[in-house]
């Protein structure tokens, strides 16, 4: 099966999907999570604007969000909280679709 180029909507609702997560984390994490957060979220700014334009921009801002985002992983502590070991969750999950994306755009 051949994967298909993702649509431009589909990329923005990665987007929105990853900034719920650094919308929780800073509740969550707080002060922790500020820069993390901050860099991410710069990082998803990009993306959504590349997501209309070459796909070799697109990729390298893609690459860029899973440097932060596996930064993130090993940064933030979940502990006891559910609430916290969901956020994670969501991340790894998204990251991953990015991953597929990344792979998909380099083809």
């Amino acid at each position: 099966m051949i994967a298909a180029t993702p649509t431009p909507v589909q990329i923005h609702n990665l987007v929105l999907n990853v900034r719920s997560f650094d919308s929780i984390a800073r509740q969550v994490w707080g002060g922790d999570a500020a820069l993390v957060t901050l860099q991410i979220d710069t990082t998803l700014i990009r993306i959504d604007k590349a997501r209309r334009g070459p796909n070799a921009k697109l990729a390298k801002q893609i690459a860029t969000l899973e440097k932060q985002g596996a930064a993130a992983l090993r940064t933030l502590d979940p502990g006891g909280s559910a609430l916290a070991k969901d956020a994670i969750s969501s991340l790894r999950v998204n990251l991953a679709k990015f991953r597929v994306l990344l792979k998909t755009l380099q083809r």
